[in-house]
């Protein structure tokens, strides 16, 4: 199979205009025509907005601002790379925390400097010969078509192509995972581990074992692949995520620190492990896992307000004054337009003017949030929850009510969540009524929406639900029983364009909101299989 470069679009990142250059230079051995320049993240991203590129070649250090790790991590949440793109970083860092952040965040390839030519163009041709063989796979994956995208992965799988089959077989087992099909996933992973036990099967298998709760059995294996493979952090990340789920929260914090000692610089990781030592009430790791998160954060598309919240809130126990004003004046810098960044900042005024006894200041900081109420509902419920606690410590009863009568609606199916309420409101006879409404609220929309799907009218149900999540927008028993009954809908009369556009909008909400990975993978499975057909 032949490579022809010279009508593939390439991106070339690099700070240095003497490499930029000397890559143009190798580049044009290969008949590449077409091939566009970026001295940084932000010329790059810019670029990348604008055309589909096929291949880009980006350096690790670009200077300020984002490195071509972060610009590789946004340019892959924000969808600005097709699944058939060939991404190869470039470095001349080769220390352990590079590499094993370059793994994490997997390009297609990477190459050390120095390199020479035909280094270049021999991880080229690789690379473009695995996409062209898997191309109709990666422009499935492109519309979000699973199910064509695993019926083209088992066309290529029976060609039985030996030099692709064991990477045809990690795709096809990760499809089936991401629709649900574990026990497709399992036979695919159990088939690479006959042939050879590689690291990556072994840590399937301990993801398919935790997606059906079989968590002795995931600890066991994702504690084999870290034996085996020490430097194979997922199952670091899985094996905490398997902790947690057995209340093993130590277990998951000491996992968890081993991952971030090995590979210091992902953001996602730090703010787990902050996360994980706050709830352990291990002060001095979390403090410095976000602090860390706040730094790495500055240039990431993973940033968030919330490690500086938090920080700031450790800061305050100590009463260091000086730090808190200090992430205090960064959060205002790098947040002013977000609405939730200005709430938190209102409500760490707030403690900070209540430690202080500066009964004035207080006065306004409780005015002023009372002003962001409207903005307080799309906001995260750890977040309303940490603002209502503040509120009631520093005396603003009526307005902490108000929140917490919200996330009892928004989260009355939500056993574990309500008993968080009850420990900040010191439960009273008033909010277990609440409480108790809001079930039978709930009961009596879903019995009524089911009533009406039953009876064939699938349009009242889908109203009733839909004027439900109005009042109570984050509740994921009524969006379950939306996404539900529009799956079913579709497969009795028919999908249109608008039905599978709310449909995945519900998924992706369902995902975000917690909803358990398999249930979330099922619903999606089901979303493909009715996606597929109409398409």
């Amino acid at each position: 199979m032949k490579v022809n470069f010279n009508d593939k679009k390439f991106l070339l990142v690099e700070d240095s205009p003497l490499m930029r250059a000397t890559i143009r230079g190798i580049l044009s051995r290969i008949s590449v025509r077409i091939v566009y320049e970026a001295k940084n993240a932000e010329m790059a991203l810019m670029a990348m907005r604008k055309e589909r590129f096929d291949i880009v070649l980006c350096d690790y250090n670009l200077g300020e601002g984002q490195n071509g790790l972060q610009l590789l991590e946004e340019a892959k949440f924000c969808k600005l790379l097709s699944h058939n793109a060939i991404f190869i970083m470039v470095t001349a860092d080769n220390t352990q925390s590079m590499v094993l952040g370059v793994m994490e965040n997997k390009p297609d390839d990477y190459l050390l400097k120095p390199f020479n030519a035909i280094q270049l163009i021999n991880r080229l041709k690789k690379q473009a010969l695995i996409k062209k063989f898997t191309f109709n796979i990666g422009k499935a994956l492109d519309r979000d078509d699973l199910m064509l995208a695993i019926r083209h992965c088992d066309d290529l799988l029976r060609l039985n192509n030996h030099g692709m089959d064991t990477q045809l077989l990690k795709m096809r087992a990760e499809l089936a995972i991401r629709v649900g099909d574990l026990h497709a996933a399992e036979q695919k992973f159990q088939q690479v581990l006959h042939k050879r036990d590689l690291p990556w099967a072994r840590h399937g298998l301990g993801k398919i074992a935790l997606l059906q709760n079989n968590f002795d059995l995931a600890i066991e294996l994702f504690r084999q692949v870290i034996a085996t493979t020490p430097m194979f952090l997922d199952s670091y990340d899985w094996l905490a995520r398997a902790y947690e789920a057995t209340n093993q929260n130590e277990a998951a914090l000491g996992i968890l620190n081993q991952a971030a000692e090995l590979s210091p610089n992902s953001i996602l990781r730090q703010q787990k492990l902050a996360h994980i030592a706050i709830q352990s009430d291990q002060i001095d790791i979390a403090k410095k896992a976000f602090k860390v998160a706040v730094d790495l954060g500055k240039f990431s598309v993973h940033k968030s307000s919330y490690d500086f919240f938090k920080l700031v809130k450790i800061y305050l126990k100590g009463d260091d004054k000086k730090q808190v004003n200090k992430l205090l004046a960064d959060m205002r810098s790098q947040y002013g337009d977000d609405s939730e960044a200005q709430i938190q900042v209102a409500i760490l005024e707030a403690e900070f003017y209540h430690a202080e006894k500066n009964v004035p200041m207080l006065t306004k900081a409780h005015e002023k949030i009372d002003k962001m109420q409207s903005l307080m509902h799309d906001v995260c419920n750890d977040l309303q929850l940490n603002i209502a606690k503040t509120l009631l410590q520093t005396g603003s009863v009526k307005i902490a009510a108000g929140i917490i009568n919200r996330l009892i609606i928004n989260n009355v199916d939500d056993e574990k969540f309500l008993n968080g309420v009850r420990e900040i409101a010191k439960s009273s006879y008033d909010m277990e009524k609440l409480i108790e409404d809001s079930k039978q609220e709930l009961l009596s929309i879903n019995n009524t929406a089911v009533s009406l799907f039953r009876e064939g009218n699938s349009a009242e149900a889908l109203a009733i639900l839909v004027e439900a999540t109005e009042k109570m927008p984050y509740n994921k028993t009524i969006l379950l029983n939306m996404i539900t009954i529009l799956l079913m809908d579709m497969k009795t009369h028919g999908a249109d364009k608008e039905k599978l556009s709310r449909a995945k909008t519900y998924i992706h909400k369902a995902d975000q909101l917690g909803v358990s990975q398999l249930k979330v993978n099922q619903l999606q499975l089901e979303f493909s299989k009715i996606a597929h057909s109409y398409y």
